[in-house]
């Protein structure tokens, strides 16, 4: 009598791997969320200081023999030529991501930072807090008008 060959897998071994997929799934989709939404974080800080340095590059350079500023409010920031955002002759509003805020403003004076014309020096300086949930990202702006962020 020939014995027969049985090939495939049991219903209970296809089981067996879908139930341990779903597990490590169920370990590890938290983890990749909460990177995803620290990286959001990350870019729309550091996208944020790349436009404070073209804007501090501008005034420095000349360009249009004016002042270049950003002033920064919880869910948006405002680029503007001039001396201040009420003066202002050009403006863009860059809006932030709605999970993303700025949970302070922590500048010497208000909320407006101003390069005067031909000037690498901030009229203010200070930290401008980003919030994502628990995790927050520092903006510092120094008197000699460095930038840099920090983790809190």
């Amino acid at each position: 009598m020939k014995s027969k060959l049985k090939k495939g897998f049991t219903l209970i071994e296809i089981l067996l791997v879908v139930g341990i997929t779903m597990t490590i799934a169920l370990f590890t989709l938290p983890f990749l969320t909460s990177r995803v939404r620290q990286t959001d974080l990350e870019e729309t800080v550091k996208g944020t200081i790349s436009q404070i340095i073209q804007y501090q590059q501008y005034a420095y350079a000349g360009n249009g023999n004016t002042a270049y500023g950003i002033s920064f409010s919880s869910d948006r920031y405002i680029l503007f030529r001039g001396n201040s955002l009420i003066s202002a002759s050009i403006q863009e509003t860059i809006l932030l991501p709605t999970s993303i805020s700025i949970s302070s403003i922590n500048l010497t004076s208000g909320n407006e930072v101003v390069f005067a014309y031909q000037s690498f020096r901030p009229s203010v300086n200070g930290v401008i807090r980003f919030n994502l949930d628990s995790q927050n990202i520092d903006v510092s702006i120094n008197s000699e008008g460095m930038i840099r962020y920090t983790r809190v």
